[in-house]
């Protein structure tokens, strides 16, 4: 099975952290999201607000010379961790953070920024996987977003039910947000 993707047209008045947000509120453990797209997309805006819907209220940060940054929930809807990564300055083979990224992936959510630089053996080993496509548009008003929703793993199920909450709680608090495609 392949890929499923839908794109949305982000408005600057609702902003990505509110996209972000209700994306938090249906996570389940093993979730991989990867946020690809140039700088000053918005990837960390995205990021903050997964947290913010995983009930994290630490200040979520780039983690670009950190490379990787855990955060605690305070007893959101989920109540998982999030490990917050960025791969845009990351060598190849590093194994250390490799390892540390892979590690205890089952009983977390695992965000990784520059996504795109991940090596696919990795992306592999997380059992739930989601893209962000992140564009910025020539009048450079909004966001372009593309969710890519990967079902091919033995979490194809869990995954379906993820995308369907997600769905409805777009539609329930963000019915301004404009379907592409």
């Amino acid at each position: 099975m392949s890929e499923e993707s839908e794109e949305f047209f982000v408005p600057s008045g609702i902003g990505l952290g509110a996209v972000g947000e209700l994306f938090g509120h249906a996570v389940l453990p093993g979730l991989l999201f990867l946020l690809t797209g140039p700088m000053g997309a918005g990837k960390t805006s995205l990021a903050a607000g997964v947290a913010r819907g995983m009930g994290i209220t630490s200040r979520i940060a780039s983690p670009t010379f950190l490379y990787l940054q855990s955060y605690e929930s305070s007893g959101g809807p989920s109540s998982l961790p999030l490990l917050h990564a960025d791969w845009d300055r990351v060598a190849p083979g590093s194994e250390d953070l490799e390892e540390a990224l892979v590690s205890g992936a089952e009983d977390r959510v695992t965000l990784v920024e520059w996504g795109e630089k991940l090596p696919a053996s990795l992306v592999a080993s997380f059992s739930l996987r989601v893209r962000f496509l992140l564009s910025i548009p020539r009048d450079r008003e909004g966001r372009l977003l593309k969710i890519f929703w990967d079902p091919a793993t033995d979490r194809s199920e869990d995954l379906r039910l993820m995308r369907g909450t997600v769905r409805t709680l777009l539609d329930k608090k963000l019915p301004s947000l404009s379907r592409k495609g």
